[in-house]
């Protein structure tokens, strides 16, 4: 099955399957998949969104953000958040391949570092970013807003 998974940048037809993986990650059904939509087509050349595409069904997300910055040498960061992969796809190489995406767009750009966070709950998925070469030598914070 994992040669039959192809990674891709998503399209507007995705949008609906995302949302759902989303639901599955985060318990957050409040986005409308029009609105989804909208925000997408907002979107640049320095913001993309991945997708895990087994025989048309999207089961496997990143989205990636080339960050401009006046440090390292005016060099960009990359920002990745909201890997999924649906539970039935997971330790099928789906997670890595996601990732992966996060070294190629950083190599493009010439990238200075890469960040991603997971939730500190999220202990099983710990040991692939690691594996991966992510470190948790850095303390991460964030702030949400209503």
């Amino acid at each position: 099955m994992k040669n039959d998974i192809v990674i891709r940048i998503a399209v507007d037809k995705d949008i609906q399957s995302i949302a759902t993986l989303y639901k599955e990650l985060l318990g957050d059904d409040t986005t409308s998949t029009k609105n989804a939509l909208e925000e997408f087509r907002r979107f640049d050349a320095s913001d993309m969104i991945f997708v895990a595409d087994f025989d048309g069904d999207v089961v496997g997300t990143i989205q990636i953000s080339v960050c401009r910055s006046l440090a390292f040498n005016c060099r960009p960061y990359i920002v990745a958040e909201y890997l999924i992969v649906k539970r039935e796809f997971r330790s099928q190489g789906i997670g890595t391949r996601l990732l992966q995406q996060i070294d190629k767009i950083a190599e493009n750009n010439n990238a200075s570092f890469a960040c991603f966070v997971s939730s500190s709950f999220r202990t099983d998925a710990h040991y692939l970013y690691k594996k991966l070469g992510f470190t948790d030598s850095v303390v991460g914070f964030r702030k949400a807003y209503k």
